[in-house]
């Protein structure tokens, strides 16, 4: 018997007859008919559901294979970790994050001194900052429209640490003079900036004695920084550890009392006041807090047990969230987009410390295990947000020598390919080496072929405690 076709490809009805054969078909979808004769191949499609037995007495052989289309995947946002640099042969690590724009990200840490590197929509890059002296390290940065403050300290000529607040005015980086509590090491670990003249720096004090110390918030007015006096919890190492602000009259802030004691601190235009306690055991501590509104705020932070610890303020009492927990855990920071988009960063154990994300949609906690370069340990320990797709979170990862590198990791979505729009690269500024800052007292479709279809393959998926290091004055 010999088969005629008008063309290679072409449809068949629901029920199909065939000389000397019969096939019964069922609803839409789509399989490949070959019919073989003459030393020829046909393929036809048709449109079926169940693949259907057909039985020909010719000798024409027709065989179905059902192929079904595959939907689109979605695209939707990952985090990948992006390049980053280094400065020098030691540890390199990066503690805050703070964007202004999709092309205008800033991140803050130390390489053996003061580590500032730029993301300018293509590439992260080092920029030239001011070291007052030795062991500097920023723990924070913040960024306001005309501005961009970051934090942390360096060791004074009287060997203690002190204050460091640096500043970028959109073309250099500069150190502002900032005020230190007592004679004693003096760190700050949190920024935030409300206006240009309204911006906050906290830390805490800490004796080489018994390891005692004192809450530490710094006020800037627009023209200089000062001591803002914040209360302290019993005797003991009182620190405050992150600091959001809503408005200048509504500032919240993040507190851990000798490392077994929760708390938060609130500023209401004339004074900090504690207004949660977690007294008593178990020991837990927070890193980090974000607020969205005077009855929306959030702090993380661990139980030394291990599970890390979500707390909410819903404008009357502060609640712990329950969240999936691996091995471990601990949340470093927080962000807020709005109040069914919440996320924060941290990390687990998996033999070595991983990168570990979780996120509030509303409704729940979910927990995701990141993406980590190497096996030999990985931490984040700031997020920032430009939108609800793209974020940035920072810390560090251990290389095969041992050595702490700079890591960075970026949420957005892997398959738009937007042209990227660098801002005006930074004007990176020669190393400087000042005098040491003054220390008061006081930061698809198939193709027709001749021979059978192959069978497709389907689609890889996309891939996905050294000693942690200690903040300093820990």
């Amino acid at each position: 018997m010999k088969t005629t076709m008008a063309s290679t490809m072409r449809r068949i009805p629901l029920v199909a007859m065939l000389v000397g054969a019969v096939a019964v078909l069922a609803r839409a979808d789509t399989i490949n008919v070959t019919t073989t004769n003459d030393n020829r191949q046909y393929t036809e499609t048709a449109c079926t559901t169940p693949l259907q037995t057909v039985t020909l007495s010719s000798t024409a052989t027709r065989t179905l294979t059902r192929t079904s289309t595959a939907s689109p995947t979605p695209c939707l946002p990952v985090w990948q970790v992006v390049s980053s640099p280094n400065s020098g042969e030691g540890d390199s690590f990066l503690r805050g994050v703070a964007a202004r724009a999709t092309n205008d990200v800033w991140a803050v840490g130390s390489a053996n001194g003061a580590l500032v590197e730029h993301w300018d929509g293509v590439t992260w890059s080092v920029m030239a900052v001011p070291t007052p002296g030795p062991n500097v390290v920023l723990n924070g940065v913040a960024a306001s429209a005309s501005d961009v403050w970051a934090v942390g300290s360096y060791l004074g000529s009287r060997g203690v640490r002190q204050t460091l607040i640096e500043r970028w005015n959109g073309t250099a980086w500069s150190i502002v003079p900032s005020p230190n509590l007592g004679m004693d090491n003096n760190d700050l670990y949190g920024v935030t900036a409300v206006a240009p003249n309204d911006v906050w720096a906290v830390g805490g004090t800490i004796t080489g004695v018994n390891g005692s110390g004192e809450s530490l918030t710094e006020h800037w007015n627009g023209s200089e920084w000062s001591i803002v006096p914040s209360p302290d919890y019993f005797i003991g190492h009182t620190r405050v550890t992150g600091v959001s602000a809503v408005t200048a009259n509504d500032v919240w802030a993040s507190v851990e009392y000798d490392e077994v004691q929760a708390l938060v601190i609130h500023w209401d235009g004339s004074a900090w006041t504690f207004v949660y306690d977690s007294f008593g055991p178990p020991a837990r501590v927070l890193n980090g807090i974000a607020a969205l509104s005077a009855t929306n705020v959030w702090a993380v932070g661990s139980y030394q047990a291990g599970n890390d610890l979500i707390m909410h303020w819903n404008g009357a009492t502060w609640t712990e969230i329950s969240s999936p927990q691996y091995n471990q855990n601990n949340l470093a920071a927080v962000v807020a987009l709005s109040a069914s988009d919440i996320w924060a960063v941290g990390n687990y154990n998996n033999g070595s410390d991983s990168t570990l994300f979780k996120h509030w949609d509303g409704t729940s906690w979910s927990a995701i295990r990141g993406p980590n370069s190497g096996t030999n340990g990985n931490r984040l320990y700031a997020i920032t947000q430009v939108s609800g797709s793209d974020l940035w979170a920072v810390g560090y990862y251990v290389n095969d020598s041992m050595v702490q590198q700079t890591l960075t990791e970026h949420y957005i979505v892997p398959c738009a390919t937007p042209t990227p729009t660098p801002t005006a690269t930074p004007t990176a500024t020669p190393a400087i080496t000042p005098s040491a800052t003054p220390e008061a007292t006081a930061t698809a479709t198939p193709t027709p072929t001749s021979r059978p279809a192959p069978s497709p393959r389907s689609t890889p998926a996309p891939r996905s405690r050294p000693t942690p290091a200690p903040r300093p004055g820990r």
